[in-house]
């Protein structure tokens, strides 16, 4: 996904270095000039612990550039009176902002420093435009697109795709040699960017993208395609260089998906604007935590309506389909304090278990580069009539695939409803229940960590090193005795390598643990529906995933070997328990029986 999203971006930045060789690259600068000044008077308006004789003497500067760019034309003159005024401006403002330590004097600083450094860089543009030949300066703009074209044109999709599925997997497995399981195959994903541009590039074949999901679900006033959490990021990051032709399934997906962020938010009485972002919880190292969030019912993510979690940055892709909705939106948060000094914060927090006593709402004070590039990025489509788009679809490869976008909306299409007992649940009464994956250390120290993975009727309990036992309702399946200086019960997998000597578990529970051995090569991780044991013996590491069915009452064990030497390796792989097959009660009371019975 992330490689498609550079490839496409890179393609956009191709065209543009190509178009800017006949059109020119230089555009009036006044507009982006004015925008800086208008920020500097907002924070000198702010600014209330100033004298009012500074605050005068800064008005009237302010007001001198403003006249100057309000010229009928920008000449060079007027750009070095401009430069001069915002010189002087800040050799006027500096000594008496740094006497003062308040965050607005700070941020009046910063931006009559942005000011000065904005002007002072369209002068040197100017200057260097006038002194580089025309032939020389294409040159310069051909060589950029044809590296940005060949750094796009470079990546090879083809092995990311999964012969079987015709879908293209979420990765490759460096530590197993191997495509991830999970693969993307749904058209509401922000991977489709990446099938579009493969399939123009020629790496898969074009049926993929016939294999991409399309189930729909009802919305008002139509109907709109289901992605996997329902958030705004999935359903309208790709149209930052991607076309959604007027009255196509993706335009139409796009446009209902805005108006139902839109209605859902409205009757919790929040912003609207939902998508993955960090929200208010921190490790402990105080780093905010990422989670995908979406709207229940148009995403199959379970559990959606259990946050509520506003990211200013969903906002500004939906101005892409609903300017003035999205300018509305951005002025009622800013009014909520969710604009700092780099553009507005990374989300509002409203789900009431992570609130402190008495707040409505928490304000995730962080910015993340790459959801405020996706804002610059989405308001410039919408002010210049998509140019991103129009650079992108410029390619030649490109518009020979345009034609899979055009796909309008079925008459026979599924309908589903996914999660629909909780798109009516309040979200801002409801218990985070957020899927937490544990770490631990394979080698027996401490007590015992446990875990346990059940479907109702049939549980398999774990611990850190391997133990653990299985039972089906009332019947153990096999032998378990609690002893925590032990933990020897259970059903372990022996490997042993026929050329050395030695045998070890892939649990790692009878391998030799050297002094300072390294953590990561033998370790547990225990999540809600798996548990997975990771285990290095020299040249070997070992996978094992263990699962219970939700389908039947059954246990899934799943081992994979990974050889790091440079020779083959003939491993032999035994597994061991020992069954019961009775009550435990029956078993701890007798257990010489079931051993006679088996």
């Amino acid at each position: 996904m992330d490689s498609g999203n550079l490839a496409g971006h890179l393609i956009a930045i191709a065209n543009a270095c190509e178009i800017w060789q006949t059109a020119g690259y230089l555009a009036d600068p006044r507009v982006g000039i004015a925008d800086t000044l208008n920020l500097a008077r907002q924070t000198l308006k702010q600014a209330s612990t100033l004298s009012a004789t500074f605050t005068v003497q800064l008005s009237v500067q302010l007001e001198a550039m403003d006249t100057q760019l309000k010229g009928e034309v920008m000449s060079p003159v007027c750009l070095a009176t401009i430069a001069s005024l915002t010189h002087s401006t800040l050799n006027l403002a500096r000594t008496p902002l740094n006497e003062h330590s308040d965050p607005y004097s700070e941020d009046l600083l910063f931006w009559l420093q942005a000011l000065h450094d904005s002007v002072a860089q369209h002068c040197h543009d100017r200057e260097t435009h006038l002194n580089i030949e025309e032939s020389a300066l294409a040159l310069r703009l051909q060589q950029l697109a044809d590296t940005t074209r060949r750094l796009a044109l470079g990546m090879d999709f083809a092995f990311l795709l999964d012969s079987e599925r015709h879908l293209l997997s979420i990765g490759y497995s460096l530590d197993d040699n191997c495509l991830d399981t999970s693969c993307y195959d749904l058209l509401a994903s922000e991977a489709r960017l990446a099938s579009l541009f493969a399939i123009a590039k020629g790496d898969i074949p074009t049926r993929h993208w016939f294999k991409l999901g399309r189930a729909a679900t009802p919305v008002t006033f139509g109907s709109a395609l289901i992605s996997w959490s329902g958030s705004m990021f999935e359903y309208l990051m790709p149209s930052l260089v991607m076309r959604a032709p007027g009255g196509s399934l993706l335009e139409q997906t796009n446009r209902l998906v805005v108006k139902r962020q839109e209605a859902y938010a409205a009757q919790l009485s929040a912003p609207w604007g939902i998508s993955e972002s960090a929200y208010n919880a921190r490790d402990r190292e105080f780093t905010y935590q990422y989670s995908n969030f979406g709207v229940p019912g148009l995403g199959l993510k379970r559990g959606l309506s259990a946050d509520l979690v506003i990211a200013p940055y969903a906002t500004g892709l939906a101005a892409m389909v609903d300017p003035s909705g999205a300018c509305r939106n951005f002025k009622r948060l800013a009014e909520m304090g969710a604009l700092g000094r780099y553009g507005f914060y990374e989300a509002l927090d409203f789900t009431r278990s992570r609130l402190p006593a008495g707040e409505k709402v928490v304000i995730v004070r962080s910015f993340m580069a790459h959801h405020q590039g996706m804002t610059i990025a989405a308001i410039a489509n919408t002010l210049h009539h998509g140019q991103m788009r129009a650079r992108f679809h410029r390619e030649p490869m490109i518009q020979a695939s345009e034609l899979l976008l055009q796909e309008r909306v079925p008459r026979n299409v599924a309908i589903a409803h996914p999660r629909a007992e909780e798109v009516k649940s309040n979200a801002s009464q409801t218990i985070n229940e957020a899927q937490t994956i544990r770490r631990a250390s394979t080698a027996a120290s401490g007590p015992p960590v446990t875990h346990l993975l059940s479907n109702g009727c049939y549980s398999v309990m774990l611990t850190a090193t391997g133990g653990g036992y299985s039972r089906w309702r009332n019947v153990a399946i096999s032998r378990w005795q609690p002893d925590a200086t032990r933990d020897h019960l259970g059903s372990f997998i022996f490997l042993r390598d026929a050329k050395h000597p030695g045998v070890w578990t892939a649990t790692g529970q009878t391998a030799a643990h050297p002094a300072g051995a390294l953590d990561e090569h033998s370790h547990a991780l225990f999540a809600e529906d798996y548990a997975r044991y990771s285990h290095r013996h020299d040249d070997i590491t070992s996978h094992m995933e263990v699962l219970v069915s939700g389908e039947d009452d059954s246990e899934v064990r799943h081992l994979s070997l990974t050889n790091s030497s440079r020779h083959a390796r003939d491993i032999t792989i035994t597994s061991y328990l020992e069954l019961v097959l009775t009550a435990p009660s029956a078993d701890n009371a007798h257990p010489p029986l079931p051993k006679c019975l088996w």
